[in-house]
């Protein structure tokens, strides 16, 4: 799944998810384009946390907003 959302859309998703602080963090940079790996050391945190808080994100914005199911695998 890309992040790409437009402001509105991404404060619907952020206001409705329930996101973590953390969560929130990672789907903002993600929006703008950062890389797992940039997050990673944005965040100074393993790349598989990161890949874990993006599936948890995922199933977040899919309870909020329901998507096709071959853009979550993107």
């Amino acid at each position: 799944m890309k992040f790409e959302f437009n402001k509105t859309t991404a404060d619907y998703i952020i206001e409705q998810a329930g996101f973590t602080d953390e969560e929130v963090t990672i789907f903002l940079l993600k929006r703008r384009g950062f890389s797992i790996v940039q997050i990673a050391l944005e965040l100074h945190t393993s790349t598989s946390t990161i890949d874990r808080r993006i599936s948890s994100i995922k199933r977040k914005i899919d309870s909020v907003i329901p998507l096709p199911k071959n853009q979550l695998n993107n």
